[in-house]
């Protein structure tokens, strides 16, 4: 009886979540239209004229599997005929638990810990390697939510913080049928001048924000 109702609420999450995706996204794919989505080539999500392809990211995530397919597959035929025909009956035990212990942690913890130690980690390998260059664009970058511009004097700053504050409002309004997740943090956008240094920053805690810049 526990198992069935456990079973009958692990289905009932996962078509919570389908539900949820598909009345979200019909919107997008109506205005958008789905093949510009499935097979456009180009990401700009906040552009001054946003585009939306995901063919990248679909051709990325295939790709990665079958990397990890090549890398894994050998690695886990040959461990599984090791463990039936050459190892002692011990260690094949102690290895059985912990391929079973492995295979029950969430796929989602093997995420956080590539983001949080083999991201930073690799970031740190690219700079290394691409210390002075002038062509690379590192990848690190991109998880910035803050953008600084350092303008020749006051008056530029001035000017370039309305050019900023228009270009932020119409993004807001170019997406007013469909919004992203990137738009509602636009709206509470913090834009602060000082002398001619210009700030642009865009996150969840505006509050946690302001306080840093002050």
């Amino acid at each position: 009886m526990i198992f069935g109702v456990c079973a009958f609420f692990a289905v009932l999450a996962v078509g919570a979540i389908f539900l949820y995706m598909l009345v979200n996204g019909i919107p997008a794919i109506r205005h958008l239209g789905l093949k510009n989505i499935l097979f456009g080539t180009v990401w700009k999500p906040v552009a001054e004229n946003p585009e939306y392809g995901i063919l990248y990211i679909i051709l990325t995530s295939l790709l990665g599997t079958v990397l990890a397919a090549l890398a894994g597959v050998p690695i886990g035929v040959l461990t599984a005929v090791y463990l039936a025909e050459v190892a002692e009956p011990g260690r094949a035990v102690l290895v059985r638990d912990a391929v079973e212990v492995l295979a029950g942690i969430p796929s989602v913890i093997y995420g956080l810990l590539g983001v949080y130690l083999l991201g930073p980690a690799m970031y740190r390998l690219e700079r290394k390697i691409f210390a002075g260059s002038r062509t690379h664009q590192f990848t690190g970058g991109a998880n910035l939510l803050s953008a600084v511009l350092v303008l020749a004097g006051a008056d530029q700053a001035e000017t370039a913080e309305g050019a900023l504050k228009d270009y932020v409002q119409r993004q807001i309004e170019a997406n007013t049928d469909y919004r992203p997740a990137e738009i509602p943090k636009l709206e509470n956008a913090l834009i602060s001048r000082k002398e001619n240094t210009l700030l642009l920053v865009v996150a969840d805690d505006l509050d946690a924000a302001k306080k840093a810049v002050e």
